[in-house]
């Protein structure tokens, strides 16, 4: 579908923009907006899927993951980093963010030959394909939001991290397929689920780098631990809230019986 192939190389190109820019004394938002714009590529391709077989959609799927996964780690700690105090802890840590942008520099000078090859799958003729892209995108979006849906209850039911994260990832793409693919003037509600889970996985991830410090000998492993304590008892807090206002806007959404309190 050419109509799917134009979208996603805008955004891979936009990725490709933000490369250079991409700097541990720069703007964090170089290595968030890469990021972001391989993500929008890899959600269009992988919605599609279906409709764009006999095209190199499959392969850029898995190349786009890559390119975006050598970024996760340095974009959790340009997050984490600034918003910790004054102290030797955030000297450690911004040590650690300094070590893992080196380390991001490597890796993305090693895929420049795996970006120029999805520079040229996105310029081959694609097959135009049977099925009309307006019809493809609403299918696509009612998919998505029957999965949501399923999701969202099965991390009610469970209340496991995983879940939570899993149901974020959905969210997500569902607001960047309708900011792609419909002319949609209100996305406050996605927006709004998307920065809520947003916020709870970062939590999670800012736990995850601080458990190695909190175990190791460094001098600051008393308070990687006392700080990792603090955000699992806000996880905790936010786990409930997340809880809560998905029960409530399930059961208007008449997908769940309302419940006055419910936590994991």
């Amino acid at each position: 579908m050419v109509a799917v192939q134009k979208r996603a190389g805008r955004q891979f190109t936009r990725a490709l923009q933000h490369l250079p820019d991409i700097d541990v004394d720069g703007d964090p938002e170089a290595l968030h907006q890469y990021r972001v714009a391989l993500r929008k590529a890899r959600t269009l391709l992988t919605l599609f899927a279906g409709p764009l077989i006999g095209t190199p959609a499959a392969a850029l799927v898995v190349s786009l993951g890559q390119q975006a996964r050598v970024a996760n780690r340095a974009r959790d700690l340009d997050v984490f980093v600034p918003a910790q105090p004054s102290g030797a802890l955030k000297d450690h840590l911004a040590r650690l963010r300094r070590q893992v942008h080196q380390s991001l520099q490597h890796d993305l000078s090693a895929l420049e030959r795996e970006r120029a090859l999805c520079e040229a799958l996105f310029a081959l003729p694609w097959p135009a394909g049977e099925c009309p892209f307006d019809g493809a995108a609403q299918a696509a979006d009612q998919t998505l939001e029957a999965a949501i849906l399923a999701q969202g209850r099965r991390a009610l039911d469970r209340g496991r991290a995983r879940d939570w994260h899993r149901l974020r990832i959905l969210v997500k793409r569902q607001r960047y397929l309708r900011s792609l693919c419909f002319e949609v003037e209100d996305q406050l509600e996605v927006k709004a689920w998307q920065d809520r889970l947003g916020a709870y996985n970062d939590l999670c991830c800012q736990r995850a780098l601080l458990k190695p410090l909190a175990r190791g000998g460094e001098s600051t492993a008393a308070s990687a631990a006392k700080l990792r304590q603090h955000l699992k008892r806000q996880g905790r807090a936010q786990k409930r809230a997340l809880a809560l206002a998905l029960t409530a806007s399930m059961a208007k959404k008449g997908a769940v019986e309302a419940k006055s309190e419910k936590s994991h």
